[in-house]
């Protein structure tokens, strides 16, 4: 709303823990004071939600695919490791379906686990409530490329990184 001009310093607001209203710069001065001291704190901050937006909804889409498809991914597996445990198959064909239904469910898990750290800290990140979540998520959004098999990944951490790397972004969280 700041961005779109709907809200300004003077707007009267309220959120969860206040006794009263206050005007949105009265806040900001108080939950920002770094901000404030240098002038265009409110110019920062705008600079810092228009460049972190990007990456971080890229990394929110990936999370969720990730989390989908990893999920899709352990039902497969389990359905192996069934197969393998309650199939009639040879002692070598049941053993084979029992191990790769058992690393598949492991492999499953951990993506999940990845993804959903990701999204969290990216959508910290489109907040800019805390930096290093959001740098947490970004280098394992990386890592979920060589872990999850997940090349969007990638991308998405390496220009997480580079917008998180900003001195203006940096001060906004």
């Amino acid at each position: 709303m700041l961005l779109r001009g709907t809200v300004n310093r003077n707007t009267l607001i309220w959120r969860e823990g206040m006794s009263e209203w206050k005007s949105y710069g009265s806040i900001f001065v108080e939950s920002q004071p770094q901000a404030s001291s240098r002038g265009n704190g409110g110019n920062d901050r705008a600079y810092a939600l228009n460049r972190v937006k990007g990456p971080a909804i890229f990394m929110i889409v990936n999370a969720a695919l990730t989390i989908v498809s990893s999920l899709v991914q352990l039902l497969i597996n389990l359905g192996l490791f069934s197969i393998g445990a309650l199939g009639d198959l040879g002692k070598n064909d049941q053993a084979q379906m029992l191990l790769q239904g058992a690393g598949g469910v492991v492999g499953a898990v951990v993506a999940v686990i990845f993804a959903i750290v990701v999204l969290v800290g990216a959508l910290k990140m489109k907040g800019l409530t805390s930096y290093g979540f959001a740098m947490t998520a970004a280098i394992m959004g990386i890592l979920c490329t060589s872990v999850c098999c997940c090349p969007v990944g990638l991308g998405a951490g390496i220009w997480a990184l580079v917008v998180l790397d900003d001195p203006k972004v940096k001060a906004a969280f």
